[in-house]
């Protein structure tokens, strides 16, 4: 991690209209330890990581800057992948190629 973390944290706490001391109350951490993290001086664990991403509702790549993508969205609804996830292997493998012909349709256009 670099100073990207630092940055986007504090913005991510700022665009959220909290406060450090509100932050760290979240985090069960103190105030002085968060502010150790915005000025870069310190870094969270792994755990610490999730959690803010969590709060935020962004993904951990953004908040260490690995990604631009600022969203956590799932890359499938919770509710297909359960039920394609039921199916035997060779049905998920038919579903992966018309989902692979899908794309390769809608990428012609």
């Amino acid at each position: 991690m670099n100073g990207t973390f630092a940055q986007r944290l504090k913005e991510l706490r700022t665009e959220s209209k909290l406060s450090q001391a509100k932050l760290a109350e979240r985090l069960k951490m103190s105030q002085s330890g968060l502010s150790n993290w915005e000025t870069g001086d310190n870094q969270p664990d792994t755990g610490s990581l999730i959690k803010l991403a969590d709060i935020f509702e962004v993904t951990v790549d953004y908040l260490i800057g690995r990604s631009s993508i600022k969203e956590s969205k799932p890359l499938i609804d919770s509710e297909i992948a359960s039920k394609i996830a039921l199916l035997s292997p060779i049905s998920q493998e038919a579903i992966n190629n018309l989902v692979d012909e899908l794309i390769k349709k809608s990428t012609k256009k």
